[in-house]
């Protein structure tokens, strides 16, 4: 039983390797979205989110809407934030 447990690492250790896992994937995360071209997206898609969203009755779901033909031409990570720039744009 000894000869098991000799070969496994201390509860801290795994716990400080799931720590720097997870900021390193906050980091990853934050250099993907703060890129220029993602940043342009995102402010595009709040001014027309906004724009679309102060017509009477027409919501965020129907903004999202009738920008996603839009997206369809764009990289998969910018198109999904600018969507969600359309939605915060909206509400």
């Amino acid at each position: 039983m000894a000869r098991l447990l000799q070969g496994a690492r201390p509860t801290h250790a795994r716990r400080q390797d799931a720590v720097l896992e997870l900021l390193g994937n906050l980091a990853l995360g934050f250099d993907t979205a703060f890129t220029p071209t993602n940043l342009l997206y995102c402010f595009l898609g709040v001014f027309l989110g906004t724009f679309i969203g102060v017509l009477p009755g027409i919501g965020s779901p129907a903004a999202i809407s009738m920008l996603l033909p839009v997206s369809f031409y764009l990289d998969p990570t910018t198109a999904l934030v600018m969507l969600a720039g359309v939605y915060y744009g909206a509400e």
